[in-house]
């Protein structure tokens, strides 16, 4: 069945570095991929404290389990469109999650 509300795919990938100085190795982990939806921006995506946007890009996604993190890599795949960047923050609701991120 084809969701609307989903109609992209999203992936996201961990940076971790394992090993001792000066034998340091990157290795890049994806930790989540699933469907997503770009989301307009709104107030509860503006700083309170500073009045401006706290990201570029918000997706909507069902809830999941793993803990993303500031940092974190993300790919978003939706409308013939593909964006790169990195999380700002992940949160949890009660019938999905939202991610924000800034393309780099």
């Amino acid at each position: 069945m084809k969701n609307p509300r989903f109609s992209g795919k999203v992936t996201i990938k961990r940076i971790l570095y394992t090993g001792e100085y000066p034998n340091i190795q990157k290795t890049v982990k994806t930790i989540l991929v699933s469907k997503c939806g770009y989301r307009n921006l709104s107030s509860e995506d503006i700083s309170f404290s500073s009045g401006v946007y706290i990201s570029q890009y918000k997706i909507a996604l069902p809830r999941f389990s793993i803990n993303v993190i500031t940092g974190d890599l993300i790919e978003v795949i939706c409308n013939n469109e593909t964006r790169v960047g990195t999380v700002v923050k992940a949160k949890n609701n009660n019938l999905g999650a939202y991610v924000w991120f800034n393309e780099v």
